[in-house]
């Protein structure tokens, strides 16, 4: 276990593809911390563009095997950036034309494309052949837990009521290549704060306040009703070899479950304090949790 005393209020981390390093985003910073897992020190900050001659604080980190790194910050506008990996000194990222404002996005499971979600539209980008792929939804407001599962072709998104454009409790399954047809709709009375598919099934994870559920996306039907935890989710991940989903909790209780049969093996509590996120390593070795109070720990994932 290792202790990295660093910012408060991480938001987001990644692990780089070689294993070695932690991106870390959050609070007020205009930048990326970049961590050496191995001996606990900062080796680099990576600064968000300037909008309108000012630097805002990043959101979203994404990786790409393609040895990507994207840093999103809440005004990026249009342009799109992608640092080549590892980022050297005074380095210029490459800027790609977005034809809207990212309101949310999230990395598909096999690290090849993003998806990213604005109003009523869907862009799909496709890392192998640099190209955006742009879907007309039918919906608006499509910026709550986006997800895809892990061949691309199932699109997860939150409902919204076209007459109030308030959210609703209900969550859409569509096919990518036909997202306004909605294939199933899922309403579990909660707001839905978390979703990540298993990396080579359709298990669905839905996590909310005290408790998550996990569905077939294939069918809509539940796999397990409800698991409950007594604090509210902050994260919740599977390894990338499928053998378990891990859940942090704010309360700093982390739980890890097999996926075979959705049952608790074990859970730790690093005293650390509230906890506010949550990565795993791309080896399924390790995973991190970051704490308001300036902490982040990294940890063995015990077999």
């Amino acid at each position: 276990m290792l202790k990295l005393k660093g910012p408060s209020n991480v938001s987001q981390m990644v692990y780089a593809p070689e294993g070695r390093h932690l991106i870390t985003i959050g609070g007020s910073s205009t930048a990326a911390t970049v961590w050496n897992i191995q001996d606990g020190k900062i080796v680099q900050k990576i600064y968000t563009l300037p909008f309108r001659g000012r630097k805002y604080p990043a959101i979203r980190l994404h990786f790409l095997f393609s040895n990507e790194l994207v840093i999103l910050h809440r005004y990026c506008g249009y342009e799109f950036p992608f640092w080549k990996w590892p980022v050297v000194r005074n380095d210029t990222p490459t800027l790609l034309a977005l034809p809207n404002y990212c309101l949310a996005s999230r990395t598909v499971q096999n690290q090849q494309k993003i998806l990213m979600i604005s109003g009523s539209e869907i862009f799909l980008w496709d890392a192998t052949h640099r190209e955006f792929q742009r879907i007309e939804s039918g919906f608006q407001g499509l910026n709550v837990v986006p997800s895809v599962n892990f061949d691309g072709t199932l699109l997860i998104f939150q409902i919204v009521n076209r007459q109030t454009t308030l959210l609703t409790n209900s969550l859409g399954i569509s096919s990518l290549s036909e997202p306004t047809q909605i294939l199933h709709s899922i309403n579990l009375g909660v707001e839905i704060t978390n979703s990540v598919f298993h990396p080579s099934r359709n298990d669905l994870v839905l996590g909310y306040e005290k408790g998550f559920s996990i569905y077939d996306a294939n069918t809509g039907k539940p796999i397990v009703e409800k698991i409950e935890i007594e604090t509210n989710l902050c994260g919740v991940e599977y390894t990338p070899d499928g053998r378990y989903l891990i859940t942090a909790s704010v309360d700093g209780t982390i739980r890890i479950f097999k996926t075979e049969t959705y049952t608790e093996a074990y859970r730790l509590d690093f005293e650390i304090g509230d906890l506010t996120c949550l990565a795993v390593s791309h080896d399924s070795l390790t995973f991190a949790v970051a704490a308001k109070k300036q902490m982040i720990v990294v940890a063995d994932l015990d077999a």
